[in-house]
């Protein structure tokens, strides 16, 4: 037996159920974790562009809610790259479409000395979004690959403490890069424009780096294209997943209701921040990347071992409560303490959401419909991501930022006690849908 395949005893007494995991999944464990620390420094650094694009490009209200909700826009289109995942294999195909999306970011280096001489600064917040845009667009075709990659190679009873193991290791990391960048981009507004355009690329390369880590997972003849039919995605298709599947339909009813409210607010606090408060961006990334990580790190390996132990609607239940929190304190905020209080609610609930958003569909899907179960997911994603950020546009200057922060918080536990009701109703919540396919069947 390699002793590349073995865990150091140290790693081992830390993380006991390594000990459990079988010799394929311990390596995948080490290679993905590397790939997921490199992965968070691109997010870290990302989660400062629609301030960036607020704060020194000017952009308007309408133009920043749709940079904050580009990333779920861009899941709509997801569904189109089912068909291609099910004729290739896993890995390479979303290894691919992770790197070319985070290799976009290299082209910021082309801002100062082509975009913006000859076609003048005014264009600067649209081609800047824009190129987020690309971004996001091109790597959210990974996702489905990405999580039917995750059935592959970890067992079913040990995904959550897995992944929540991941979510709190790659905290420092995440948390360092944006207080890094956010430090860097102050100080250097202060003698004019700053130099993103060192900034974001500088990310784009270490995310896709991330990315490339991956070819290295011990998949082999696990990772199979479909050798049937080619199916891939139709609205027909998806629609009978919907019609048929009973717990599945109520579950993204109920997830759908608390996603739209908090995608409805999201916009409105980088401009509540950047009027009321006057934030700079080392606050900003206290407020969207550190807090947050911090609460990933303490609490990620317990939420992941609550997520396997619990039912799923149980666990979206609190989770959603937690996170209706995060508004009232934004429409309370007397100060910018608030604000950070608000900051590690949410991030509490997001250390355990964020597992739940990843992970839930195995809950329902059978193995070989992993990719379309998912594109669902993210198609509904991105459905109400082009909607619910223009909707608090629009509300912002008939109820004020403060009205759309209650009106968000009052929508999510509306759909807290909705989850709880659909809950009721599934007596095998508890299994994900791969390992209720393989009991049926007889198979252990």
């Amino acid at each position: 037996m390699s002793r590349f395949h073995r865990p150091a005893p140290r790693f081992a007494s830390v993380l006991p159920f390594l000990r459990e995991l079988p010799l394929r999944a311990r390596r995948s464990f080490w290679l993905d974790y590397a790939s997921q620390c490199l992965s968070s420094i691109f997010e870290g650094v990302a989660a400062l562009l629609s301030m960036f694009l607020a704060k020194s490009l000017g952009g308007d209200p309408w133009l920043v809610a749709a940079l904050r909700g580009i990333p779920g826009v861009s899941h709509l289109f997801s569904v189109f790259w089912v068909g291609p995942i099910e004729r290739r294999r896993k890995v390479p195909f979303a290894v691919g479409l992770m790197g070319v999306g985070r290799g976009i970011f290299l082209l910021y280096l082309l801002f100062p000395g082509l975009l913006v001489p000859y076609l003048g600064p005014q264009v600067l917040p649209w081609a800047f979004s824009a190129v987020a845009a690309a971004s996001y667009f091109t790597a959210s075709g990974a996702l489905p690959a990405r999580t039917a990659i995750v059935d592959l190679v970890y067992p079913d009873t040990h995904r959550g403490r897995i992944f929540g193991f991941f979510q709190s290791a790659r905290v420092p990391f995440a948390m360092v890069a944006s207080y890094l960048a956010g430090v860097f981009l102050d100080r250097a507004s202060s003698g004019g424009m700053p130099p993103y355009h060192l900034v974001f690329p500088a990310a784009g390369f270490l995310g896709l780096l991330g990315a490339l880590v991956m070819l290295w997972l011990p998949v082999g003849r696990h990772d199979r294209p479909h050798t049937g039919p080619a199916r891939g995605f139709s609205p027909a298709r998806a629609w009978g997943v919907l019609r048929k599947d009973r717990e599945f339909r109520n579950y993204m009813i109920a997830f759908s209701i608390f996603g739209f409210a908090n995608l409805m607010q999201l916009p409105i606090q980088v401009l509540y921040l950047k009027d009321e408060f006057h934030v700079t961006y080392k606050q900003t990334s206290i407020i969207f990347a550190i807090i947050p990580q911090i609460c990933m790190l303490l609490t990620g390996a317990f939420w992941g071992g609550f997520l396997d132990r619990v039912s799923l609607y149980t666990a979206r239940f609190l989770f959603n409560m937690m996170w209706a929190v995060q508004p009232v304190m934004y429409a309370l905020a007397p100060n910018i303490g608030w604000i950070y209080g608000a900051s590690f609610v949410s991030g509490l609930s997001e250390a355990g959401s964020g597992l739940t958003w990843s992970l839930g569909i195995l809950y329902f899907a059978p193995k070989k419909d992993i990719p379309l179960y998912m594109s669902i997911h993210l198609t509904l994603t991105g459905i109400r991501a082009v909607i619910a950020p223009q909707v608090g546009a629009f509300l912002l200057p008939v109820v004020g930022a403060v009205g759309v922060f209650w009106i968000a918080s009052g929508i999510m536990v509306f759909s807290s006690f909705l989850m709880l009701w659909f809950g009721k109703s599934d007596r095998e919540e508890r299994r994900p849908g791969a390992a209720r396919e393989r009991a049926s069947a007889g198979v252990p």
